[in-house]
């Protein structure tokens, strides 16, 4: 196996032999075989040892076995604990999948601290076989049967064209000692269920499973290249960049065959879980929502919005409690998402004296006439100005009367005459002096506010845009 090894990491892969590579050691079979063979094959190691603490005295056990190790071959052994607490209790993440969050954030941190090349972890067949399984029962997309890849950026698997069995005989072979997990034992986790009761029948087939798995994978690949190529060619049709995010045309995406799967397509890179209905959305009315775990999709008139989450996981314990895609419409959403309770105060020189700092900034400048009108720009009468000012969202039921207009006007009815997008009615500001609206910021100043011939002070507001 060393030599099928070392001939395998010759073809696949192109380390430094003057950098150093970091080695995921467990203290388990697949860890410290890896461990072995990289030490033959390349010298520079670090082992990376994570101590979760769930295990009490064999966790501790583990711990004392790697840096044991690390010692006898002559490596530095990099240690981290982490409070147990702080991997069981996270909300909405089960603990296999925080653990690995954790895991993976500190070998890349001993990586890019040590100066290293690449992390190497122990990944094998029996690993790649299960994960499809696995991939398969949860109705996955194409892309999630393709298999472990044995690069992903810094990341090498250099174990994956071995089996499990090959593995264990090689250490035994060479009377090498490891420690074992018992919670590996166990049914309580669906990759031992697979391990234990599916797996094992692959290995009476009369034809080698881990060849056949790696050739269909290699199609399964090729072909999610080709559906990739063809959906990045449909995008750059469909979907273009706006100021109010992504969107997404779906009456250009109508002329192209099986729009409904192009748009889940489409849709998976924002969140869309594989086997949504996304049709369901593309016939809604305007006003229908869908949020993933990293976007809001928006219906507005013929397109789908898409905008990223300011704030992935709040959004996400708020609106997806079941873990299913909710859908609602403009009326049930429009105060929760907008934090239309956010308000700030401002002096005569234009600071903000809020309870907390926005996005908008504005300039106050005494002037003799009305010059450089434009959307940033309103003019008002220096003795209508009672300080101080407040800047807020827009609410349902608020009313201005637009500048030249015949008389009073609901914002919301304005933003409609004005075709506003909902992405773009959300974001827009609102300046009061004396709880009447005087500016709505970008769009339209009020006819109250107008500057007559009588005024004998002029003072100049500018909207100073932040990029």
């Amino acid at each position: 196996m060393e030599q099928n090894f070392a001939t395998h990491c010759d073809r696949e892969f192109s380390w430094d032999p003057n950098r150093p590579l970091v080695v995921a050691c467990s203290g388990g079979l697949d860890s410290v075989v890896l461990t072995h063979l990289m030490h033959n094959y390349h010298g520079n190691l670090i082992l990376a040892h994570m101590n979760y603490g769930l295990r009490g005295v064999d966790s501790d056990q583990d711990e004392a076995f790697v840096a044991a190790l690390g010692a006898e071959l002559g490596h530095e052994v990099v240690i981290e604990r982490v409070d147990p607490n702080s991997v069981k209790n996270e909300a909405g993440m089960s603990l296999q999948m925080k653990a690995r969050e954790l895991r993976y954030a500190f070998f890349e941190h001993v990586m890019l601290s040590r100066g290293a090349q690449g992390v190497l972890t122990a990944h094998h067949a029996d690993d790649n076989l299960e994960t499809f399984l696995i991939n398969l029962s949860r109705s996955t997309g194409l892309k999630g049967l393709t298999g472990i890849k044995s690069i992903a950026r810094d990341l090498y698997r250099p174990l994956l064209p071995f089996k499990r069995s090959e593995i264990l005989a090689f250490a035994q072979n060479r009377a090498y000692t490891w420690r074992e997990d018992l919670s590996n034992q166990s049914d309580d986790y669906q990759r031992n269920i697979i391990r234990h009761h599916i797996s094992p029948g692959f290995d009476k087939l009369e034809r080698p499973w881990d060849q056949s798995l790696r050739q269909t994978q290699e199609y399964l690949d090729q072909a999610q290249t080709l559906l990739q190529d063809y959906l990045d060619q449909v995008s750059s049709q469909v979907i273009t960049q706006t100021e109010d995010g992504l969107c997404l045309d779906l009456k250009a995406l109508s002329t192209y065959p099986n729009e409904n799967v192009l748009l889940a397509g489409l849709c998976r890179e924002y969140g869309l879980k594989a086997g949504q209905d996304v049709g369901q959305l593309a016939q809604a009315q305007s006003g229908a929502r869908i949020y993933t775990q990293t976007h809001e999709l928006l219906i507005d008139r013929g397109v789908i919005l898409i905008n990223a989450l300011a704030h992935q996981k709040e959004v996400n314990q708020e609106h997806n409690q079941t873990n299913k895609t909710n859908v609602f419409n403009q009326d049930e959403v429009s105060h929760e998402l907008d934090h239309r309770d956010q308000w700030f105060i401002l002096d005569r020189e234009g600071q903000q004296t809020g309870p907390q700092q926005s996005p908008v900034n504005f300039s106050f400048e005494q002037v003799e006439g009305l010059t450089d009108a434009g959307p940033n720009v309103i003019f008002v009468p220096t003795q209508m100005l009672v300080f101080p000012l407040r800047l807020r969202r827009w609410q349902n039921g608020d009313v201005f009367y637009p500048f030249g207009g015949p008389g009073k006007k609901k914002i919301s009815k304005y933003f409609k005459d004005e075709r506003l997008s909902l992405v773009r009615k959300n974001k827009i500001w609102l300046l009061e002096c004396e709880n009447r609206i005087m500016w709505v910021v970008g769009l339209r100043a009020d006819e109250r506010f107008r500057v007559t011939d009588q005024c004998r002070e002029i003072t100049k507001i500018t909207w100073l845009k932040r990029n």
